[in-house]
């Protein structure tokens, strides 16, 4: 069983998301780990440009791009208003679905590694705010 499916197997099942181990209170919510995972198509955008910029536990905005031909569930990522890449496909069914919702979905630079490949120069945590 690979990860997807574990997790559509426990959303499934638990019908919510007490399956979700990190809980934070901030502003009086609730804030929920969701994943951590690689910023995909790095190299065809513009983070390469502003990466000196990084910063670890920045704030990245996350956006559904329905238009996508490829991917139905296509979510991008911006630092700064700066597209940077997407969600990697592997990971971002549940993530889309959460966005249509209109769920309050960001993500956190965990750890910027310069010399990496730039597939996975970029590491990333997925959060929701309830």
């Amino acid at each position: 069983m690979n990860r997807k499916s574990f997790i559509q197997s426990l959303l499934s099942l638990f019908s919510g998301f007490a399956f979700l181990s990190k809980i934070y209170a901030a502003d009086n919510k609730s804030t929920i780990y969701l994943l951590t995972t690689y910023v995909a198509g790095y190299q065809y955008y513009d983070g390469e440009t502003i990466e000196k910029q990084f910063k670890k536990s920045a704030q990245l905005k996350l956006c559904l791009e329905e238009s996508n031909a490829y991917d139905k569930n296509a979510v991008e990522l911006y630092y700064n208003d700066v597209k940077i890449g997407y969600i990697p496909r592997m990971d971002n069914e549940i993530i889309a679905n959460l966005l249509r919702k209109n769920k309050e979905i960001y993500a956190e630079i965990k750890e910027f590694y310069p010399h990496n490949p730039e597939w996975n120069r970029l590491e990333i945590n997925v959060w929701m705010r309830e």
